[in-house]
């Protein structure tokens, strides 16, 4: 116990010190561009880096993250990129390995589970669950293949299945949600059908796991491509985004689509197909410290559109509710943040501050 205290205390004396030097180095920048100190300000302009509420606030959370990482394992990088070991939620770190020796070949390899208190409870063999292997398609050329490998596709509708059209080959690989911060661990692994160098078709399998590491459900077979997905908070729907252009040729499968999948009955239970004009980036969990348990999309023109515009949309998991509303490109920029209610703005030119509430300025679809 007593060394316990000690090492509290050491932890705490630790991110004091690099707190109080964060400030003195903000100080004598201040001072180096203005010769102002603190004590020639207005007594109503001073701030006290150490005793300032958001210095306290910023101090507790410090030692708090120390405290609470310090019972997990280290993140660790190795051989420029050829291996590592990363934190993607607490207590969920995942291992990646190029086994081919080349930096950008780095490979989803496993998932890592672990308890409060810090102990190993469960693992997950990305690899060996990969529905698309040598086993199951013979014509594989390289499973979990990490890279781009198609400069074009054939659009699905203009495919009439000719013998020059014929799948040829066809590569694999895995991915997990690339959004920043904390997210439920997702598997999804491609199958990309190739005739002479052109994407003809595309298959997605999406493995979705709880904190434990246990399988809530697999999606297999999903006739889609897609480049972001993720799983709500609550553990009940699989968000998909697919389609739209892609490669060097900027061609496509399809067009942008975006689905939401049940997990309770694995049921597609909301689908909405964007025009040749529109792009959709997300989705991504909108769950940050203030406790969001939404997902989040922007439609936004493509490559080949002049629109400008920002669509945005909130979806309320626990009531099944999509929150929609389009912005002007001078509306978007001008976002401040959003809480419980809805959009705090800004109008970057006039200055007016306003608020867009859910409820009232959105248009809202159930699914």
């Amino acid at each position: 116990m007593y060394s316990m205290k000690i090492y509290f205390l050491f932890v705490y004396c630790l991110a004091f010190l690099l707190l109080t030097c964060s400030g003195k180095g903000d100080d004598n920048e201040s001072k180096q561009k203005g010769n102002i100190t603190q004590s020639q300000l207005p007594v109503s302009e001073r701030q006290d880096t150490l005793t300032s509420p958001s210095a306290e606030k910023q101090l507790v959370e410090t030692v708090k993250t120390v405290l609470q990482d310090s019972i997990y394992p280290k993140e660790y990088q190795i051989g420029d990129g050829l291996e590592s070991y990363r934190k993607i939620r607490k207590g969920i770190y995942v291992y990646e390995k190029s086994y081919s020796g080349k930096n950008w070949d780095l490979e989803l390899s496993k998932l890592d589970f672990f308890d409060e208190r810090g102990e190993k409870i469960n693992e997950f063999d990305i690899r060996k669950n990969n529905p698309y292997n040598k086993e199951s398609i013979p014509d594989l050329v390289k499973g979990n293949y990490q890279g781009y490998i198609y400069n074009s596709f054939t659009p699905l509708d203009s495919l009439t299945r000719k013998a020059d059209q014929a799948p040829s080959e066809y590569y694999s690989f895995s991915q997990m949600p690339s959004g920043q911060g904390d997210h439920l661990p997702v598997l999804g692994y491609h199958l990309l059908t190739m005739n002479n160098g052109t994407i003809v078709d595309w298959k997605f399998t999406a493995i979705c796991l709880d904190k434990k590491g246990q399988v809530l459900r697999i999606f297999k077979n999903l006739n889609m491509d897609p480049y972001e997905f993720c799983l709500s908070e609550d553990k009940q729907f699989l968000c998909i985004a697919y389609g739209g252009l892609r490669g060097e040729n900027l061609t496509r499968l399809r067009n942008n689509g975006f689905r939401i999948y049940e997990i309770k009955t694995g049921q597609l239970v909301y689908e909405f197909n964007a025009d040749d004009k529109h792009a959709i980036s997300g989705p991504g969990p909108d769950n940050t410290e203030k406790g969001f348990d939404t997902g989040i999309i922007s439609i936004t023109g493509n490559d080949f559109s002049n629109d400008k515009t920002r669509e945005l949309w909130f979806i309320h998991f626990a009531d099944r509710i999509i929150y929609k509303r389009k912005f002007t490109y001078r509306e978007s920029g001008g976002i401040l943040e959003r809480d419980f209610e809805g959009l705090k703005m800004l109008d970057i030119k006039t200055k007016r501050r306003w608020k867009y509430y859910f409820k009232e300025d959105f248009s809202i679809e159930n699914f």
